[in-house]
Formats: structure tokens, sequence, C-alpha cells
């Protein structure tokens, strides 16, 4: 991963990296393809896979759940955080889907003046 960050860092001035970008999604749905493949092909992790996804589920449940807790401590002991709450229109906040919106246009070149 060094090596390719370095190689990203190096050649950012050619158009490549632009294609690389298009080229990640389907490489990687290519890769959990092959993996499946090869967990399906496996006797004993298919054999194990009900207790393994058992534990699969449990640390999912318990990971939303303390990001849960965690944005509740985080919103009691600092008000301030996170995005601002806008309960009349006149109170100049900034409403976040929009903000994102114009943020990402002008990520893909659009929505420049």
């Amino acid at each position: 991963m060094l090596t390719g960050i370095a190689l990203g860092f190096a050649l950012r001035s050619f158009q490549w990296p632009e294609l690389l970008g298009r080229a990640i999604s389907p490489t990687i749905m290519l890769m959990l393809f092959a993996l499946g493949v090869a967990v399906g092909g496996n006797k004993a992790l298919m054999a194990d896979l009900p207790v393994l996804g058992g534990k699969a589920l449990v640390l999912t449940v318990a990971c939303v759940a303390g990001s849960i807790i965690c944005i509740m401590a985080v919103r009691r002991f600092f008000p301030g955080a996170g995005p601002r709450r806008h309960a009349d229109a006149g109170d100049g906040s900034e409403d976040a889907g929009a903000a994102m919106s114009l943020r990402h246009d002008r990520e893909d070149g659009e929505g420049r003046a």
C-alpha cells in the first residue's frame, strides 16, 4: 500500500489515477466474488459458518450500539458538536444536505463560478 501511495504521489499529474478511480469498485466486487467462491469451496469453513455468522452478528450489533452510545455522549458533553440544528429558517445555519451536495458538485468540477 505504501508503494502505491508513493507511486500515486509521484505520478499524480498523469491521467491514469482518474481511470484507476473508476476501476476500484469493479475490482473490489471481483475480489469479494473470488472470496465467496473460496469460502464456498472450503468444507470446514462452511460447516462453521453458522457459528461464525452468529459471532459476526453479535460483533456488528455491539459496534453499532457502541457508536450510538458514543454519539449520545458527545452530543451530551459537547452540545455544539456535530451538524447544526436549524429550528427556524432565520438563524443563518446551513442545511447539511445542501452543503454536502454543494461540496460534492465542487469535487466533481461542477458548480464553480
